[in-house]
């Protein structure tokens, strides 16, 4: 029961091990520290900060990027076996983010050869965005609500993300399900780089991998 309440770090920090609380089963937080984010050792584009109630010592926070691509990989084998899984991007925006009005997409793959690729957006309702004028060099707003409208209408079918009870968001990035004697690796991949519009105030937390549950 402390394990299902209570996270502790393994692996000098690579990983946050925990048992879910209803099955008993394995979960893990790969940390923003051990993932493959595009930039993310370039200041001028990701910051590494800490958190007032951290789960790891260190978050990456988006600065400006037009091409946001993040990557993880869990082997199968830290798994419990036999057991439907899940895989979440676990994140949150500043008040000032901006840039994110378009889908992104979610992948996971496994080594067997299954990939699963979904689209999402990173808000559930759009705040303020101030967007370029054309033909000249000042700024006008754009009502959120319109955004939103338009973001509908585009692609309804994207998925959106929910708020978790620490806090932080999470989206879902595919699922898989482990076998008895399974050692293989599972890819998680975010990217959103189709709009080609540059965005800023995103932090990452981590890819969670976590059972999958009934109600989920």
């Amino acid at each position: 029961m402390h394990l299902a309440d209570n996270s502790f770090l393994i692996d000098d920090g690579a990983l946050s091990f925990s048992l879910e609380k209803s099955m008993g089963k394995k979960s893990y937080i790969i940390p923003a520290s051990n993932l493959s984010i595009v930039w993310a050792d370039t200041p001028r584009y990701w910051t590494w900060h800490s958190e007032p109630t951290p789960r790891f010592s260190q978050v990456a926070e988006l600065v400006t990027v037009c091409w946001l691509e993040i990557k993880g990989n869990i082997k199968t084998s830290l798994l419990s076996p036999n057991t439907d899984y899940a895989a979440y991007l676990v994140y949150k925006m500043q008040s000032e983010a901006y840039g994110f009005y378009s889908p992104a997409e979610a992948t996971l793959s496994t080594a067997e050869g299954r990939r699963e690729t979904d689209k999402f957006y990173w808000e559930s309702q759009e705040r303020y965005q101030i967007v370029p004028r054309r033909f000249n060099q000042f700024r006008f707003p754009v009502s959120r609500t319109q955004l939103t409208t338009t973001k509908r209408e585009i692609d309804n079918q994207a998925k959106l993300p929910k708020q978790r009870s620490d806090g932080w968001h999470e989206i879902k990035i595919g699922e898989f399900s482990t076998g008895r004697n399974d050692d293989q690796e599972v890819e998680m991949q975010v990217l959103d780089i189709k709009g080609g519009n540059w965005k800023g105030g995103l932090v990452v937390e981590g890819i969670e991998i976590r059972p999958k549950i009934a109600m989920e």
